[in-house]
């Protein structure tokens, strides 16, 4: 029995080699394959400005945008089938509330750019998976407004209307799109602080105006009493919008002298006066 089995392994052993022998020496054509890009997006959930954020990569039918969970994510990655060639992904959070077209997130007109972060980057996915870590940025300008030389018997009688030539970003490169923004903003009755967001802009020609306070934000052209152009003054003093991540804004409204001056970190601050 021993010498049967011997034999048997024996004779069964050429056959074994040479099914080996030939599927070593032929080399699968895996182009056809699809790739497994496995993304993280750990960045995002840790900001904690959103539970949702929309990720959005080219597939080989189009680009496909699914929203995906934070929290749910969280230490995980969020993996999607494409192509094998040169692929793009991108992530995009605190976009709650705004419009979501083909290739575009935009704010509603009238209303205020949210706080939102988004970050993209494109990858050769030549391999049967890759690794797709997308970093988020800062993608809105936070404006804050302050007022000096108020009693603090009185209200600001102003309201604050800022408008843009840019008012969202494109969802494949995180761009910003071209479109009219306006936002605005009141002070409260004890309040001598107000701010705005605004999406991330292409040119200097962003406005601020002063108009007369009115409930509802209903406006004529008669209540308009002063206009700042806030765009040129800010990239008088430096300021970029092309970093990676946006900075905020720090604007004195002098109530005595009806003037404007702009703060950025720590750089001097820009003096205009308007007289009403």
């Amino acid at each position: 029995m021993i010498g049967s089995r011997m034999r048997v392994g024996m004779r069964v052993l050429p056959v074994l080699v040479l099914i080996l022998a030939v599927s070593c020496s032929i080399k699968e054509d895996r182009s056809p394959c699809p790739c497994y890009a496995k993304i993280d997006i750990d960045d995002f959930c840790e900001l904690g400005n959103d539970t949702n954020a929309l990720v959005s990569y080219n597939s080989n039918s189009g680009m496909k945008s699914e929203r995906v969970s934070l929290p749910e994510t969280y230490g995980n990655v969020y993996e999607v089938e494409v192509g094998r060639k040169s692929n793009w992904f991108s992530c995009i959070s605190g976009a709650s509330g705004m419009s979501v077209g083909e290739d575009c997130i935009v704010c509603p007109p009238g209303c205020e750019w949210n706080g939102v972060y988004a970050g993209a980057r494109s990858l050769a996915c030549d391999s049967d998976d890759v690794f797709v870590e997308i970093m988020p940025h800062k993608e809105f300008c936070r404006i804050t407004f302050v007022i000096v030389g108020l009693s603090s018997a009185r209200t600001y009688p102003y309201d604050i209307r800022v408008r843009a030539n840019s008012n969202g970003i494109r969802i494949h490169d995180c761009r910003p799109v071209e479109g009219e923004y306006c936002t605005y903003s009141s002070f409260n009755q004890s309040g001598t602080m107000t701010s705005v967001s605004v999406p991330r802009q292409t040119d200097d020609e962003m406005v601020m105006e002063l108009l007369v306070h009115k409930d509802g934000h209903l406006y004529s052209d008669e209540d308009l009493v002063g206009t700042f152009p806030l765009g040129k003054m800010i990239r008088e003093q430096g300021y970029s919008w092309e970093k990676e991540d946006l900075e905020d804004i720090y604007i004195t409204l002098d109530y005595t002298r009806v003037s404007v001056s702009v703060s950025l970190n720590d750089w001097a601050e820009e003096h205009y006066d308007e007289g009403i």
